[in-house]
Parts: C-alpha cells; structure tokens; sequence
C-alpha cells in the first residue's frame, strides 16, 4: 500500500486474473463464484443466488486477493534492505543465466 503505483498494480493484477477466469470453462468459473465474499454475502443476506446474477468483477477480485495472500507469504529471494544479500542474490542470478545461455 505504500507504492505511488499500487493502485495501478491491483487493478493490473485484478484484470490478469479476470482475463485467466474468461479462459476457464462456465463450470470451474461457476465453482470459483462459491468461494467470493461476494457469493457468501448474498447466500447469508438469503437473497436468491443463481447463476445468472454472479459477478465476474467480484471473482477476479476474489483470485487477485488469493494470489496477493499467497504472494505476501512467500519467501524472499533476498533481504532488499541488505546490501550483501543483494549483491549475492545478483551474483548468483547473474552465474545462473550464464551457465543457462551455455547450456
């Protein structure tokens, strides 16, 4: 939340995962919709759900939260404050592709 560019980043990210969820078959995009927040709502509020009235906004902005989750999660690499981290995970990367490039 602190970047100039996070909310570019989210709705970037948002759209990527809307443009994967266009590509799944109906019932996998069906079987998505139970997990939003926004199936639980309407389900709890016992406003009639069906299919026909889900939101594909709301499931890509179901995925892009897994996959933010997911993502915070994750270990770093390296310790971007640490300049001696920084510098080894350079030089390892740099070691990798050259070694790749020759095969």
């Amino acid at each position: 939340d602190n970047s100039t560019y996070h909310d570019f980043y989210e709705e970037s990210a948002t759209q990527m995962c809307a443009d994967a969820i266009v590509g799944l078959t109906p019932g996998l995009q069906k079987l998505l919709w139970l997990w939003t927040d926004e199936f639980e709502k309407q389900w709890l509020e016992q406003i009639e759900v069906t299919f026909d009235n889900w939101y594909s906004s709301a499931l890509a902005e179901s995925r892009y939260r897994a996959v933010r989750d997911i993502a915070n999660n994750e270990e770093l690499l390296f310790d971007p404050g640490d300049a001696e981290s920084r510098t080894q995970h350079d030089e390892d990367s740099k070691w990798m592709r050259e070694d790749f490039r020759d095969g």
